[in-house]
C-alpha cells in the first residue's frame, strides 16, 4: 500500500499510452473530491446542462480547488 503526498496525482506514468487508464483516474480523482466534499457538508450545485450555458460554476471552481490544493487524499492499494 502506498499513500501520497498532499497534492500529487501521480508519482510516475503508468501505462502512458492507456488513455482509458488516464481518463479513469481523472475520473477517480473527481469523484472521490466530490465524495470528500459531500462529506464535509460543502454545498453543490449540479453543473450546466449545456455550453450554451456561459455562467460561471462555482461549484465546479470548489472541487478544482480542492484537487489542486492537495485536500484530496487517495490511497493506491
Amino acid at each position: 500500500m502506498c499513500t501520497f503526498l498532499p497534492g500529487i496525482l501521480g508519482t510516475r506514468l503508468v501505462s502512458g499510452d492507456d488513455e482509458d487508464a488516464h481518463i479513469e483516474d481523472a475520473v477517480a480523482v473527481v469523484s472521490l473530491a466530490v465524495s470528500q466534499l459531500h462529506k464535509q457538508q460543502v454545498n453543490l450545485t449540479a453543473p450546466p446542462s449545456t455550453c450554451d450555458d456561459v455562467t460561471r460554476w462555482d461549484s465546479g471552481v470548489k472541487i478544482l480547488r480542492y484537487v489542486v490544493n492537495g485536500d484530496c487524499m487517495f490511497t493506491v492499494l
